[in-house]
């Protein structure tokens, strides 16, 4: 390699036929190689890395989306657009925020619930033989504030599931999903962020939802949201054959625990066993 001084640089001149020659840090490769490796002084850097596992609002909505996924939830993503018609059948009291300039007939209007569209990809799968199905979404839906008159946005979670606990198999008895099986994902899903919360159910009534399995979900006496089956006549509307269960919950009302999480240094002693 031959090079050219000028000013305060030197212009280097690689031959062709050192093609492993392209960047700066080959060219300093080249010059440790041939000065010789051992002729370098080391320096070890030393720097204090401050982990903090302080969790924040977003890391919580991941891993409440984490915890659904291993509990065999598929994620999905619908628009904030769905049909009026759709939403007064789940809720002929509902509110809605209507669009100037809607995409089509069937999204004219802003969502209030995450259930409509969890429903419709229900139905797309059921339709393709899937008997078996979780689904979740988390996403923004747009409430009528009767205080204000304004439509707040809040950010909700929801899941719907349906057909048997297991694949059907040989090894295990076909078992389908009941209540108690959605409670239990729902206790889950809360205690895995936080095992503190004190959680409680109290019957509820909510409009497209079996009052004899329904409840509404309470956390630290504070409403979150509700689950249950869906009423017959709209899983007959959607001709599903199966019994629908949902929930529902809102990740605003809830209050974390973001406590800093300290991870304490390793013992420089030996382990000792007597």
């Amino acid at each position: 390699i031959s090079f050219l001084k000028k000013f305060d640089y030197w212009i280097l001149l690689i031959p062709k036929f050192r093609y492993d020659i392209m960047k700066e840090i080959d060219v300093i490769e080249e010059i440790v190689r041939l000065y010789g490796v051992e002729k370098f002084s080391y320096i070890f850097v030393e720097n204090s890395v401050n982990i903090n596992l302080k969790y924040s609002f977003i890391d919580l909505f991941y891993l409440f989306k984490f915890f659904l996924v291993s509990r065999g939830y598929c994620e999905v993503i619908n628009y904030s657009f769905v049909s009026d018609t759709f939403e007064k059948l789940l809720n002929y009291n509902v509110v809605n925020l209507f669009l100037k300039n809607p995409i089509s007939v069937d999204m004219n209007v802003m969502r209030t619930t995450l259930i409509c569209g969890l429903l419709l990809n229900l139905k797309y799968n059921f339709y393709r033989k899937k008997n078996d199905i979780k689904l979740f979404e988390l996403g923004k839906v747009f409430v009528f504030c009767n205080d204000t008159f304004l439509f707040n946005e809040k950010n909700l979670i929801s899941g719907v599931c349906v057909g048997g606990i297991f694949e059907e198999q040989w090894g295990l008895e076909y078992k389908k999903l009941d209540f108690f099986d959605l409670k239990n994902d729902v206790e889950l899903l809360f205690y895995s962020v936080d095992k503190n919360y004190d959680l409680s159910f109290v019957k509820s009534f909510v409009h497209f939802l079996d009052a004899s399995e329904s409840v509404f979900i309470y956390v630290d006496g504070k409403f979150v949201g509700f689950m249950g089956i869906i009423k017959n006549s709209i899983v007959n509307f959607l001709c599903i054959t199966f019994s629908v269960y949902c929930f529902e919950i809102d990740l605003d009302k809830l209050s974390f625990n973001k406590n800093v999480k300290k991870i304490n240094k390793i013992s420089k002693y030996p382990v000792v066993y007597r």
